[in-house]
């Protein structure tokens, strides 16, 4: 069975990103286990640079001969596109014969648990009374703000312990409502189900044909 390496730059997403990917997998993909290794974290900085994105996936075929990777990171302030873009670029000239594929958040990852916010009242300090998302969770510019500034007062939404329990729980059809969340779908079915080698892109902007 072949592995899948993730590759992220948070904390928060090192820990959520396995259970994202089986539980994905397990709802769209009619498979009800796939093989995701422990993932490797690097800063953004070193992930946006060609010769720290070529060293990662390096560094992810070794532990894993033969595994697909997939690189997850937040867009920021930056144009998703340009960051899915940049990395592919990187990955492509590093290591051409590993299927990689990109995602990028816009502009958080915590932006796509807004966008399921209805699925988890009483969930990791949010009020049991279910939230109501905003007309577009994706231009926040403060997702984790958004989250701290919705639980009780002097609760705060610690990152590595709360983006996997949101995680765990968030219904993934509100999720998808995400645009870049929907896409991000789509290339780890792609991934787990065909990989051929290429490295796709994948952002809020859909640049693939």
């Amino acid at each position: 069975m072949t592995s899948i390496v993730p590759i992220v730059e948070g904390h928060g997403e090192e820990r959520a990103v396995q259970l994202l990917i089986r539980r994905i997998v397990e709802q769209y993909a009619n498979r009800a286990w796939v093989d995701v290794r422990r993932p490797i974290r690097r800063p953004r900085g070193t992930l946006l640079d060609a010769a720290g994105m070529g060293a990662s996936i390096e560094l992810a075929v070794r532990r894993n001969p033969g595994c697909r990777v997939l690189v997850l990171l937040d867009a920021d302030r930056a144009c998703p596109v340009d960051v899915a873009q940049r990395i592919g670029a990187h990955a492509a000239a590093a290591r051409p014969d590993v299927t990689t594929r990109v995602v990028v958040a816009t502009c958080e990852y915590e932006a796509w648990l807004i966008a399921a916010v209805r699925s988890l009242a009483g969930r990791a300090g949010l009020p049991l009374e279910p939230l109501e998302p905003p007309g577009d969770p994706e231009t926040i510019r403060d997702a984790k703000g958004w989250l701290r500034a919705h639980m009780p007062d002097g609760r705060r939404n610690v990152e590595t312990i709360d983006q996997e329990k949101l995680t765990a729980v968030m219904d993934l059809d509100l999720a998808r409502t995400a645009r870049s969340f929907d896409k991000s779908c789509r290339e780890v079915m792609s991934l787990v189900s065909q990989g051929d080698g290429r490295v796709v892109t994948s952002s809020s902007v859909d640049d693939q044909p």
